[in-house]
């Protein structure tokens, strides 16, 4: 694509060489014959212009000018959005886009919805957490949601592919840097808020208004939102959006009757009046959440309520969301809950699974909200009945500093634990110390592949090991 044709669909006839340019970036290291976006300000900004001309970048953008070459936004993160679009031929507007939004529940939520939409015979892409999904396995990807180069390259991937439907989690940090601006979602689905990220985001009330800002008009025609949280409510009366909710205990327009949870979840739902009957192969009340928030989306892309929850009896759990691996007489549950509610709403969910003993093995993350960890601690000896505590992405901290500040959580006279600060040993000893009645808890890790220390991602699953050592034990 020009250059000139590009700045132009931006509302821009900038005096620049009308050259061929092979991307749009901001990674300097990709630079080179790409029109760079310059996202940093003052002399950090002014040294990245410097560098990306120098590594041979067609034009630089910026929110504001180094010297007389450079192309000013006023709102660069914005414009960067929009370039990526304009560069894949706007793909975004062939496309019906369903995002979710949440603290906890994004990646199962929209799992769920874009297996009711295959399900239903439309071709759908998957982008989240676990990476991007075209119906054949996922394709790793650095982030939740994807930076706007990345997205909207797969964006035309899903057109190119004949899909109509993309199924995307929307995470703060993607709120908050405008990586989907331009994008407004067909369907947007609040699951639920609570703490996390309050290393970036400083407080409740500026994550909080991250999250349910996103929902106006520009960005979601109809909203679906969880009416028994305290954020959903808030978004339901501001009447920002058309909305519809869905819940257990508040007045919803989808809600569930008689759950039984005791293999699975079976359920009758009241969708808008139209009742049938729900059953999904997962545990949990907030996987009830997670199916009515998806039926209740499918039901709004028009997809009939009784199919779309039909379709959820034949979906495989969700690999690190309340993942269930057993061998011998081992039962183990994996899961990425990594936040105060997060833990405390699986270990509820696995507390009545269980005849004898709950081991929860737990860590927190290095150079993220430290206010979370004590928090963690508590919420984990109140339901748990022994805590290995170890690592888990320790990034730049001391693992040990990283438990200390878990420990402080504890009540007092606690000892129910011990430390086991290599990730690896501590799910071994969890393992030793299990008897055929306990459940094992590995939290936090989910399925992700490595741990991260030091800048380092070191190659780690807690999945492989309990497979490695279930092997050994059944020798």
């Amino acid at each position: 694509m020009l250059v000139k044709r590009l700045l132009k669909a931006l509302g821009r006839e900038e005096p620049v060489a009308d050259a061929e340019i092979g991307g749009v970036t901001h990674r300097l290291e990709e630079c080179k014959g790409k029109l760079f976006f310059d996202l940093k300000q003052g002399a950090e900004g002014a040294d990245l212009a410097f560098a990306a001309r120098k590594a041979g970048a067609a034009v630089v953008a910026a929110s504001e000018a180094a010297d007389g070459d450079t192309v000013v936004f006023e709102d660069v993160r914005a414009a960067y959005a929009l370039a990526s679009a304009a560069f894949y031929g706007n793909p975004e507007r062939e496309l019906k886009i369903v995002t979710v939004v949440g603290t906890n529940g994004k990646t199962t939520t929209a799992c769920m919805i874009a297996h009711i939409l295959r399900e239903t015979g439309h071709p759908t892409v998957m982008i989240g957490t676990p990476g991007v999904d075209f119906g054949s396995g996922f394709e790793s990807c650095e982030l939740t949601t994807p930076d706007p180069d990345r997205l909207f390259a797969v964006l035309r991937r899903a057109v190119d592919a004949g899909c109509r439907y993309v199924v995307m989690e929307e995470s703060a940090h993607a709120i908050y840097f405008k990586k989907t601006y331009g994008i407004t979602a067909e369907v947007a689905v609040f699951t639920n808020f609570s703490r996390d990220h309050l290393d970036f985001f400083a407080t409740m009330e500026g994550y909080r208004a991250v999250k349910t800002g996103y929902f106006v008009s520009e960005n979601v025609k109809t909203a679906v939102v969880n009416a028994d949280d305290e954020a959903g409510r808030g978004i339901l009366f501001a009447g920002r959006v058309p909305t519809v909710s869905y819940g257990l205990y508040e007045p919803s327009d989808t809600f569930a009757l008689d759950p039984d949870q005791r293999d699975g979840i079976r359920c009758v739902v009241n969708c808008n009046d139209q009742i049938f009957p729900l059953q999904i192969p997962f545990s949990g009340e907030f996987n009830l959440y997670n199916a009515l928030a998806a039926v209740t989306a499918a039901v709004q892309l028009g997809i009939d309520g009784a199919k779309a929850a039909f379709a959820l009896r034949s979906m495989h759990p969700v690999a690190g969301r309340f993942e269930w691996v057993s061998g011998g007489d081992r039962r183990v549950v994996i899961d990425f809950a990594h936040t105060p509610d997060g833990l405390h709403n699986l270990l509820l969910a696995v507390r009545p699974l269980v005849k004898g003993k709950m081991i929860v093995v737990f860590g927190c993350g290095g150079n993220r909200d430290a206010g979370k960890r004590p928090l963690m601690g508590a919420v984990a000896a109140e339901s748990g009945d022994y805590l290995v505590l170890t690592e888990d992405n320790s990034r730049e901290e001391k693992t040990e500093d990283i438990i200390a500040d878990i420990i402080r959580g504890f009540p007092q006279g606690f000892d129910a634990y011990r430390i086991e600060p290599v990730r690896k040993h501590a799910v071994r000893a969890a393992l030793e110390l299990a008897t055929p009645d306990d459940v094992v808890v590995l939290a936090g890790k989910g399925a992700e592949p490595y741990l991260e220390k030091q800048g380092i991602k070191h190659p780690y699953s807690d999945r492989n090991e309990v497979e490695q050592w279930i092997r050994r034990y059944n020798r």
